[in-house]
């Protein structure tokens, strides 16, 4: 569908989103697609301080699908770096009126890599860094109208006043060669006049101030045991359940036997599983693991030996969003394709299966840390301590003179510790604390 551009939104379309938005809300149709993200405070506008806060394992793509245009493309899960790729939309900018929420154009992007920041590059050294947490989650905090002023010039200056919403992708490459080899992206846009037939990939679009939709936090993917070698979350809202599922051959049960995974496990695995509803006996919607069905059911091989699987569960089992779930139970074929069931793993032979119970983790309050004080002490031999003035742990980015980012992560406790290899003049990010010293 060609993208319309008006340059000023008129009464008209305005008129016509705000029916369209009181429609889905009447029909019950999902304004937003927010899976995967979260954005702290609500309410916060463009001179407020914020924290974007990723969920890698609920970006689009999932580890297991590939954007079929990109097929080249990998899932967020498991990169060794994520960078923020983003803009804003100004009151001022081009409206495109595609969605139920007309939305602008980008305007002061900074880019994942400096070469696709406009109309710079003058970006700060890192700023599109984002830090690990111990949760599994990505994150970064900034001011928008100081972030993307980096890329503002004399003669464009951004007008923070002017700021109605942010745009953004995220790039999870080890280097800026291969910056986009991971992408992060929600998963729909809305085009409620077509038949959906499929989840789209596109970016990720929030109006200011920040609704509270987006400030909820997601539960983070936490893998509990379902079974020895086998392990497990449920994420996301009533609704929306997805499973993460990881197994690791050579652990599985039965053990010791010519039908067990072996650790080096030479073929793919597959899942066999059915949904148990609430107050019921029997599977009342399952999957076979068949060769027929082998790219519907196949668990993806990890870099570890291990293999993941992650499933929205209620497109998969074809459930309505209302319908129960109940628990899950499932055992995995390992065999070959003409022999699938030679190799599997299940709890009490070939027949018996895993039982999980399919509820939303609890969700983990994450509250944005103050900008704190920092103190830097200087330990031996080119060693160091951050103490960052907060009750709350905050990210650690570490550059050399040159800009390269040398070391990042966070405060344990208020405390970051380490080590510098080389003698040189260093900066010390501690959460938007700035610090300078010599080693």
């Amino acid at each position: 569908m060609p993208v319309v551009t008006v340059n000023q939104p008129t009464l008209f379309m305005r008129t016509l989103c705000t029916l369209l938005l009181l429609l889905a809300m009447g029909t019950g149709i999902a304004l937003a697609q927010i899976s995967g993200v979260a954005i702290t405070p609500a309410g916060a506008g463009p001179t407020d301080t914020i924290t974007i806060i990723v969920y890698p394992e609920q970006t689009y793509p999932l580890p297991d699908e590939r954007d079929p245009p990109s097929a080249f493309l990998e899932s967020l899960a498991n990169a060794p770096r994520v960078r923020l790729h983003a803009g804003v939309g100004l009151s001022i900018g081009r409206i495109y009126p595609d969605s139920f929420f007309h939305y602008h154009a980008w305007r002061f992007n900074v880019g994942a890599t400096n070469d696709f920041s406009q109309p710079g590059p003058n970006t700060n050294p890192g700023q599109q860094e984002m830090t690990y947490f111990p949760d599994g989650t990505w994150r970064l905090t900034m001011v928008p109208g100081r972030y993307f002023a980096a890329v503002a010039t004399a003669s464009r200056p951004l007008v923070v006043s002017q700021i109605e919403s942010m745009q953004f992708v995220f790039a999870g490459g080890p280097d800026d060669v291969h910056a986009w080899s991971r992408v992060g992206r929600s998963d729909t846009s809305l085009f409620p006049w077509y038949p959906r037939v499929g989840r789209i990939p596109s970016d990720f679009h929030v109006p200011f101030p920040i609704p509270a939709a987006w400030s909820a936090p997601q539960p983070p993917t936490r893998l509990r045991p379902a079974g020895p070698g086998i392990f497990y979350q449920v994420t996301g809202a009533a609704g929306t359940e997805q499973l993460v599922l990881t197994v690791r051959p050579g652990q599985t049960l039965p053990l010791g036997t010519a039908h067990s995974l072996p650790s080096n496990q030479p073929s793919d695995l597959y899942l066999h599983a059915g949904l148990v509803l609430p107050g019921r006996t029997g599977w009342a919607h399952q999957v076979e693991a068949t060769a027929a069905n082998a790219q519907v059911t196949r668990l993806y091989r990890q870099p570890d030996g291990s293999f993941r699987k992650v499933i929205r569960l209620r497109e998969y089992f074809n459930l309505s969003p209302s319908e129960p779930l109940g628990r899950l139970e499932f055992s995995l074929a390992g065999g070959s394709l003409s022999d699938l069931w030679s190799r599997f793993a299940a709890p009490a032979g070939q027949g018996s299966h895993f039982s999980v119970p399919l509820t939303p983790a609890g969700v983990t309050v994450i509250k944005p840390a103050p900008a704190p004080a920092a103190i830097l002490e200087r330990l031996a031999d080119g060693a160091f301590r951050l103490k960052a003035q907060t009750q709350g742990d905050v990210p650690v980015r570490i550059f050399d003179t040159l800009g390269r980012l040398v070391a990042q992560g966070h405060t344990v406790g208020g405390t970051y510790q380490g080590t510098l290899l080389q003698p040189g003049l260093y900066t010390f990010l501690v959460g938007t604390t700035s610090l300078k010293a010599a080693f």
